[in-house]
């Protein structure tokens, strides 16, 4: 899912339902926001850094993760 199709599914809300659009505008600030963080922050670090393991876990990931692959 691309942060487009979660602030098109927010307005869709929003239109559709009982939301008030303050809680809709801090949540699309918000999905923006984390967007340009995460883009910053895979500028800064050096291109392995999504491979890292900081604190060596080593379990597997939960099931549902796996459509994210």
């Amino acid at each position: 899912m691309t942060p487009l199709e979660v602030i098109e599914a927010a307005t869709n809300a929003f239109a559709t339902q009982d939301i008030s659009s303050n809680n809709v505008e801090g949540f699309i600030r918000q999905i923006l926001g984390w967007r340009e963080y995460m883009q910053g922050i895979y500028q800064w670090v050096d291109e392995d850094y999504g491979q890292g393991n900081w604190f060596n876990h080593n379990f597997p990931l939960p099931e549902f993760y796996s459509h994210f692959n």
